[in-house]
């Protein structure tokens, strides 16, 4: 694999992740669907969760002296289509494709930001905390406690003396660039979303609209 593909991929682990798991604090984790696209009998559309308050309807009830033809349906939820919601859709893939990635890099007690600091201080060369943090899309309060877990774990070393105030940068050790390389095929591989329905243009498509919100993030 040449040094530009493993860019190409860093990036797309990297960023992708938690940038939209912040999203998820935004967004309701289901639908509500109104009366009468319950009582749909024509078998089209997708199934959808139902809230219980949807079973209210929001129609008065007709009159003795009123027809049916004349009364029009009522949308009691105002068309609303959770399908529509973009970032939502991007936050449930966030959450399938970031499992997958969690799962294979398990069995080397990593996760995929630990991966992403990783595979960020090799290509770039010794970072500050900040610089990491803003990296993989997390607060510096966030970055702090994991950057200490690898260093405790030998895979980082800081390269300035602790102090308050001052810069204390980060740079891969020789046993983290070789857990990277350990798992860099595995990270690779999860690319691979055939099983769920993308061809491998569809893949690099999707990756490359991905890295296009990811840069300017």
């Amino acid at each position: 694999m040449t040094e530009g593909e493993r860019t190409r991929v860093t990036g797309e682990r990297v960023d992708l992740v938690p940038t939209i798991e912040c999203l998820s604090h935004h967004f309701p984790s289901r639908r509500t669907v109104g009366p009468q696209e319950q009582q749909s009998s024509s078998g089209h559309g997708r199934p959808s969760h139902v809230h219980a308050d949807s079973c209210f309807s929001t129609v008065p009830p007709e009159s003795d002296d009123c027809e049916d033809d004349d009364v029009e349906p009522v949308d009691a939820q105002g068309g609303k289509d959770l399908d529509d919601v973009l970032t939502w859709n991007v936050v449930r893939v966030a959450r399938f494709v970031g499992n997958r990635l969690a799962d294979r890099l398990a069995a080397h007690d990593l996760n995929p930001i630990q991966f992403g600091v990783l595979a960020f201080l090799e290509q770039d060369g010794a970072l500050t905390t900040a610089a990491i943090a803003r990296s993989v899309l997390l607060r510096p309060q966030s970055i702090a406690p994991l950057l200490d877990g690898l260093e405790q774990r030998d895979l980082i070393a800081r390269t300035a003396t602790r102090s308050r105030g001052r810069p204390n940068p980060a740079r891969i050790t020789e046993d983290g660039r070789r857990l990277l390389d350990q798992v860099w095929d595995i990270a690779v591989d999860a690319n691979d979303l055939g099983d769920v329905g993308l061809t491998r243009p569809e893949s690099r498509e999707l990756n490359r609209l991905l890295l296009k919100i990811a840069v300017s993030a």
